[in-house]
């Protein structure tokens, strides 16, 4: 289903999911949590609205950047959610800069590598790109 956010599997996923942000001391599940009662709200807006005048819930943060039509987000999103991640990874999901490949925001890029550097087993291949035509030049 489109616009979830999905815990974490108990098995290995073969894939990177679309979104992945990294909870920092609790702050990410407060975010999660006012989506939940947000998608809760708007299905009860949904059904009641039918019947009578009610006012259309407000989405919270995470909802308004999840609900986006393009990949674009605000700047009280982007706040939010990097004071409240260690990092957030957006997959590539074009294919054109190959299979597995993400962008990655984050407050302190070292506590990311630290973690991603424990899980990519061997051999091990990391390629940062900070410019892309530095490696084609076209």
């Amino acid at each position: 289903m489109k616009n979830l956010i999905q815990p974490p599997k108990p098995c290995n996923i073969k894939y990177m999911p679309e979104f992945l942000f990294r909870d920092k001391n609790g702050a990410f599940q407060k975010l999660l949590d006012e989506h939940r009662k947000y998608e809760i709200n708007l299905k009860r807006y949904e059904i009641i609205s039918k019947y009578r005048k009610l006012d259309e819930p407000s989405p919270s943060v995470i909802s308004e950047f999840l609900q986006a039509t393009e990949y674009k987000i605000s700047r009280n999103a982007f706040e939010q959610l990097n004071s409240s991640c260690h990092y957030i990874a957006i997959a590539k999901i074009s294919g054109e800069y190959g299979f597995g490949a993400f962008d990655v925001f984050s407050k302190n890029l070292d506590f990311f590598f630290s973690e991603l550097e424990a899980i990519i087993v061997e051999p091990k291949v990391l390629k940062i790109v900070e410019n892309l035509t530095k490696i084609c030049p076209h």
